[in-house]
């Protein structure tokens, strides 16, 4: 009777710890549903955040006076404006990429706390407070998500500001005659 007691209590036990943790399953599931999504919005953004970095280099490198164009002072003097304005915002979308490099840094550390979270249910343990596991976590994808419209805003604002500035500079410039292959 004491073995089939134990017995009994060892398996209402093992029922009690097993739904312990099957309790997180469904958080733990949708979380990770929300971190992936995320996790690729914010990929995303930075390789289009590079590109346009590579774009704006491309822009600020074009906009050059070419030798033996005479603008006149104030031309000129605008010319150098424009240049100004197009370095300024290269020098943002590059804040902006070592922004978000710095936080995808961290990130990578909120990711393996979802993993041991994840490894720790299909382990059927998992340590610590996970309710606050799981809310900090969630607290991670809100502040995710408000910098990455904060994050494409700025880039937005960045490029348009530089096209703005690389127009306003080649519109000085004199027409340039395209020569006629024949």
């Amino acid at each position: 009777m004491k073995k089939l007691s134990l017995v009994l209590a060892i398996m209402a036990f093992a029922t009690i710890s097993c739904n312990s943790v099957e309790q997180f399953r469904a958080p733990i599931e949708e979380l990770a549903g929300n971190w992936e999504t995320i996790t690729n919005q914010v990929g995303d953004f930075a390789t289009t955040l590079q590109s346009e970095q590579t774009n704006a280099a491309g822009l600020l490198a074009q906009m050059v006076i070419p030798d033996g164009v005479d603008l006149g002072e104030e031309a000129t003097g605008q010319a150098q404006g424009f240049i100004a304005q197009a370095t300024e915002q290269l020098s943002s979308v590059t804040t902006l990429g070592a922004t978000v490099a710095s936080f995808l840094e961290g990130w990578g550390d909120n990711t393996d706390a979802l993993e041991d979270l994840q490894d720790g249910l299909e382990a059927g343990s998992i340590d610590g407070d996970v309710m606050a596991q799981i809310n900090s976590l969630k607290e991670a994808i809100t502040g995710a998500e408000g910098s990455l419209d904060g994050w494409r805003a700025q880039l937005t604002s960045a490029t348009t500001g530089l096209q703005s500035a690389y127009d306003s500079f080649a519109a000085l410039l004199p027409a340039q005659e395209e020569e006629v292959v024949e």
